[in-house]
């Protein structure tokens, strides 16, 4: 069986603890991770009251390529969740892969726009909640991802079903993007044949996406799970 990359997303947690990068991505590296992602988004991109919400966690974009070294210390391939043409430019510039987040999985222009700027062979991962928004690419791999904060797990194990059966009906390499409390899905996944396997880490449980996330002995026992399946 083929190890699924697994990446480790920080979403906008960093932001409350001043971005260490450093710090997080050797936590990642060390849970097991072969990848990491932020958000970059502006807060004015999502309609109130989730844009005073975001406001705090905004992603300091000129600090992106310090955060992609800082990877790349440890290891890591590195992405990011773009919402808008300038992160798209910015991201296809500093990172190795770039990424859409189900909430644009209708947001056709910025598909286009991060397909127009990525470094020539770069993959896409796009997350993807209703299969009628899949976009035939090789090279663009679908996550699917129920937008629940947290999703129950019997609901991402039933939604699993349908993605594995729909992915393999388009004979598609496809991931799983997990917003459960905890990871047996992501293990399920990877044991269906998920190539890509996302989940939030959080460094305390005080974390704002703490909800969805898993601390680093929860996510290393998550990877060791995922990559015995292959032993």
């Amino acid at each position: 069986m083929t190890q699924p990359l697994i990446i480790a997303e920080f979403g906008s947690s960093p932001a409350a603890y001043g971005w260490p990068f450093a710090e997080w991505c050797e936590a990642a590296r060390q849970a097991g991770a072969n990848a990491v992602k932020v958000q970059i988004f502006y807060s004015s991109h999502f309609p109130p009251p989730y844009d005073a919400h975001h406001k705090p966690h905004e992603f300091p974009r000129e600090r992106l390529g310090e955060f992609v070294r800082a990877a790349h210390v440890y290891d890591l391939s590195v992405g990011a969740s773009v919402f808008d043409e300038e992160a798209a430019i910015l991201t296809g510039q500093e990172c190795d892969w770039m990424k859409l987040a189900s909430r644009e999985e209708q947001n056709w222009k910025l598909l286009t726009q991060v397909y127009d700027n990525r470094k020539p062979g770069t993959k896409i991962y796009r997350s993807l909640s209703n299969f009628s928004y899949f976009a035939s690419d090789s090279m663009i791999i679908h996550l699917y991802a129920l937008q629940e904060y947290p999703a129950p797990m019997w609901k991402s194990f039933y939604w699993l079903i349908q993605a594995v059966r729909f992915f393999k009906r388009k004979r598609v390499a496809w991931g799983w993007s997990s917003h459960t409390t905890g990871f047996s899905d992501c293990v399920m996944a990877a044991q269906l044949g998920a190539s890509v396997i996302e989940k939030h880490l959080m460094l305390s449980p005080q974390d704002i996406e703490a909800s969805h996330s898993l601390l680093p002995r929860d996510f290393a026992r998550m990877v060791k799970a995922i990559r015995q399946q292959g032993v």
